[in-house]
Order: structure tokens, then C-alpha cells, then sequence
């Protein structure tokens, strides 16, 4: 990770609407008190919408990954969603730690398309990785 992370996404456009605890008022530009009791005030026009549980409690979007080039430079290949929220939520502690990646394609420019988290790799130092190790794979 390279320490670096997108904003989350605001509204929430899920299935789970009537049920869902994360809460906006966009009037007052104020969080909800967390609980499921806003879905019927916000139909009868009260100014509230569902956000995503992310933008409710601060956390990052996604994060940033990269490679290191044959200056010494962090080079970004991408974003990761799909993580926990204990990661989301406390990314900076996780600035410079390995991770494994997977994904369906590593493009021409070497960004990874639907890249996805595996796991950590505890025995790598992040000046280690190289846009090399990808090609490889």
C-alpha cells in the first residue's frame, strides 16, 4: 500500500434501503444518529439519504497500490476495494506493508484491472517490489 486512498463513495444504493443504519441529513449537511428508522421520513420528504458505512464513519474508499520502479520510486498500478473495514478504517497504519494481489490483467500501461487483495506477505520489504514481479506472474 502506498499509503494513499481514494474518498468513499457517498450515497448507498443497495438493496437493504428500508433496513439500512447510515444515515445523511443533507439539509444540515449532518450525520444521523445510527439506526433503520429514516427510510419512511425520507419518503415522506424529510432530507435524508442513505450513505455508504465508509462515508459514515470516515474511512477510506480504496487504496492505493504500487510498485517500485528502477529509480526508487513508488509507481501507482491501481486502486483495492473489497477490503475489511478494520483496513479501510485504519489505512495509514498500513502504509508500506506488502500485500499479494491478484487480478484478471495486467495492462500494457501496468496497471492491474480488478485487482484484488489475497493477503500479506510478511516476509517482503516493500522496496522489493518491482513492476518485474508482476510481468512474471
Amino acid at each position: 500500500f502506498t499509503g494513499r486512498a481514494t474518498a468513499p463513495t457517498k450515497e448507498y444504493t443497495g438493496k437493504e434501503v428500508q433496513s439500512w443504519p447510515y444515515w445523511y441529513n443533507i439539509v444540515k449537511d449532518e450525520f444521523l444518529p445510527m439506526g433503520n428508522h429514516y427510510y419512511e421520513a425520507s419518503i415522506e420528504g424529510m432530507p435524508y439519504i442513505p450513505v455508504t458505512k465508509p462515508f459514515y464513519n470516515h474511512w477510506a474508499g480504496s487504496l492505493e497500490i504500487g510498485v517500485v520502479d528502477a529509480t526508487g520510486a513508488i509507481v501507482s498500478i491501481g486502486y483495492l476495494s473489497g477490503l475489511t473495514d478494520e483496513i479501510k478504517a485504519n489505512y495509514k497504519d498500513y502504509k508500506y506493508k506488502v500485500i499479494e494481489v491478484g487480478a484478471m490483467q495486467l495492462t500494457p500501461d501496468g496497471a492491474l484491472r480488478h485487482g484484488k487483495m489475497l493477503g500479506w506477505r510478511e516476509d517482503k520489504n516493500w522496496k522489493e517490489c518491482s513492476i518485474e514481479q508482476l510481468k512474471e506472474l
